[in-house]
């Protein structure tokens, strides 16, 4: 299932992510500049997504996030994912 995470992350989110070798999630680093419990508030709140964000596990970790592909089919990985992008695109417009 992560062959469809990633492309799809680094084209629209323009964001990097490590393929995890096992497991449920893929953890994505979000432009320095980006806090993730920013993007997390507006997928919330205007796009049907969400996601940990990676304060959750550091303050160091401020502009990283975690997304679970495990329960979810392609289809619904891809709705996701464009969501992802469409509320990172926002908070980016509101930060320029």
């Amino acid at each position: 299932m992560t062959h469809l995470v990633s492309p799809p992350l680094i084209l629209l989110l323009e964001c990097f992510n490590q393929v995890p070798d096992g497991g449920y999630f893929v953890l994505v680093r979000l432009p320095d500049h980006m806090k993730a419990a920013e993007v997390l508030e507006e997928g919330v709140n205007n796009h049907k997504v969400r996601f940990l964000p990676g304060s959750s596990f550091g303050e160091t970790m401020q502009n990283y996030l975690r997304l679970s592909f495990s329960m979810y089919d392609a289809e619904d990985i891809l709705v996701g994912i464009q969501r992802l992008a469409n509320a990172i695109r926002t908070v980016e417009s509101k930060s320029n």
